[in-house]
């Protein structure tokens, strides 16, 4: 099996009837579901090469667990299973190491941060969606800093 499919097992429940009673069978069938692709945009491969080496490897860790909204949180958990990753290419990376490679993504722009531990990967240059839900995130990324200021124009509406 490989990266982008991993197995659900489903339970139904079965009833079947007999004629002293009913006997209820429990079966399971495995589906196979295929995870989304993210999207890389040209204009990120000129900023991908300057990043460090730690960097690099937070934002593919990120990239392959950042929701559909291109949310991904920088927690205990999410440093866990980044080492979990890493360990099959027998490195690991130190709290600090992670948090300096987040600081390191928000100065080139790849990442911005929405609240504490919190971050949003730029749909600029990587995506999960559709276009149309792309274009919608970018509108709302550079809308951000007026916000105020566009409610008040699309109430005038």
């Amino acid at each position: 099996m490989n990266k982008s499919t991993s197995l659900i097992r489903y339970l139904s429940y079965d009833k079947e009837l007999s004629k002293e009673r009913r006997i209820g069978m429990v079966s399971w069938f495995v589906f196979q579901a295929q995870k989304d692709h993210v999207k890389t945009y040209e204009s990120a491969v000129t900023i991908l090469l300057d990043l460090s080496r730690g960097a690099r490897s937070v934002l593919d860790f990120c990239l392959e667990n950042m929701d559909r909204n291109n949310y991904v949180s920088n927690n205990a958990l999410f440093k866990k299973n980044m080492n979990k990753a890493a360990a099959y290419s027998k490195r690991s990376f130190s709290d600090n190491t992670i948090n300096k490679a987040f600081i390191e993504l928000a100065k080139h722009d790849l990442v911005s941060k929405t609240k504490r531990g919190v971050y949003r990967i730029n749909p600029v240059y990587f995506c999960k969606t559709t276009e149309e839900d792309r274009a919608t995130m970018i509108r709302e990324e550079k809308e951000k800093p007026y916000q105020k200021l566009v409610d008040n124009y699309r109430s005038k509406r």
